[in-house]
Formats: structure tokens, C-alpha cells, sequence
């Protein structure tokens, strides 16, 4: 005998929960998008990246991960800069 019906009842009691979750990442997300829009070495990172698409032809995934590479070195400086906050959050 098949435990279905128990199951899409559990699901459904934990669905609101689990879609409350999801909003809550997503507008985080959101609002992290938004702050690295203004920052420095996003702004470059993404130049370099619309360079390699309108100049040398490549597919917008090839030209980010070409420009994250070609960028590596501002990337790591911003990590070596980095103090953590109390704002920070334990992932």
C-alpha cells in the first residue's frame, strides 16, 4: 500500500513554510544584486565581460567566466581587504 496521500498531506503542511523560505532568499538576493551593482570591481568585471561579447564574439557565459578569470586578481584583493561585521551572517 502506498504512503502517497501522506505524503502530498506533509508536503502540503510544509509548502507555506518552504515558500516563505524561498521569498525570503530571493529578496535577499535581490538586494545583494543591487549592492554589487555599485561596486568597483563588479562594474570592471562585468566591462571586461561585455568587451569579450560585442569584441571577440563570445557567448555571455564563456565571456563571464573569461572575464571573472581575467579580473581574478581584484577579486582577490577584495577577499584580502575583507574585515568580517557583526552584520555578517554564519552560513
Amino acid at each position: 500500500m502506498s504512503n502517497l496521500p501522506n505524503k502530498i498531506k506533509a508536503y502540503s503542511k510544509i509548502l507555506p513554510k518552504f515558500q516563505k523560505e524561498l521569498e525570503s532568499i530571493y529578496m535577499e538576493r535581490i538586494s545583494r544584486m543591487k549592492q554589487l551593482k555599485n561596486e568597483p570591481v563588479h562594474k570592471k568585471t562585468m566591462q571586461t565581460k561585455d568587451g569579450f561579447v560585442d569584441n571577440d564574439d563570445f557567448d555571455p557565459e564563456e565571456a563571464l567566466e573569461t572575464a571573472v578569470d581575467k579580473r581574478k586578481s581584484l577579486i582577490e584583493k577584495l577577499l584580502k581587504d575583507y574585515t568580517p561585521t557583526d552584520n555578517d551572517e554564519d552560513n
